[in-house]
């Protein structure tokens, strides 16, 4: 299993991570911890401290500590926090081992930009999306969440036309519309599919409109 963890913050990034690290192993870590505060012989981490990339020899040498089995437990996990500095070389070196990797190891990898991962890694990933309040257009993203719930057509679709959408405040929007309200089954997926649209490069204005459509027909009795 590999998960891709994306934020612009690595402070955000880190606290997801540690969330994935409690789901994976069952530990407790709080998700404040620091990262470099985690010693755990199950969990290897590749940070290379004041340096502008990671290189294929720093990759290599992480790798090969994951090919032993866990020490204590069924699983283990391989950490790479800032993943977006990982070298094309040293990508193309990781992702050699995502494709043949022991279902006993869990690959965790935070980037500030998902598009500074290869796409072939990105693809056998599984990826959240994670953005703090300050990257947020907060007034415009509110007006959209109420004219989705309101179903007030003519204003939402001049709304969704004239929102400089770009694909990750469009992802965020998604993941704000999904919390809004308890959504039917098949809503959720409509959601989801609005996601796997954005991803595929359909643009923001596009899949927003399609996926409201989606929504208005899911209401009629």
């Amino acid at each position: 299993m590999t998960i891709l963890i994306v934020s612009p913050s690595a402070t955000e990034r880190h606290m997801h991570i540690i969330v994935q690290i409690n789901s994976s192993l069952g530990t407790d870590y709080s998700k404040s911890n620091l990262l470099e505060n985690i010693l755990d012989p199950d969990i290897h981490f590749l940070v290379i401290r004041d340096k502008q990339s990671i290189g294929i020899e720093e990759t290599k040498n992480f790798l090969k500590k994951l090919q032993k089995k866990p020490f204590k437990r069924k699983k283990q996990i391989g950490i790479i926090p800032d993943a977006h500095l990982l070298t094309i070389e040293a990508q193309n070196s990781l992702l050699k081992e995502l494709e043949d990797h022991s279902e006993s190891t869990v690959f965790i990898l935070g980037t500030e930009d998902d598009q500074k991962v290869l796409q072939t890694i990105r693809s056998r990933s599984t990826t959240s999306f994670h953005f703090s309040e300050k990257d947020r257009s907060t007034e415009d993203f509110k007006t959209l969440l109420e004219l989705f719930i309101s179903n007030d057509e003519l204003k939402l679709y001049t709304v969704i036309q004239d929102f400089e959408w770009t694909r990750r405040n469009a992802l965020e929007f998604l993941q704000h519309l999904h919390r809004q309200q308890d959504w039917t089954g098949k809503q959720l997926q409509a959601i989801q599919k609005a996601g796997e649209m954005v991803l595929a490069n359909v643009p923001g204005k596009q899949a927003h409109w399609l996926l409201y459509l989606t929504l208005k027909e899911s209401r009629l009795p």
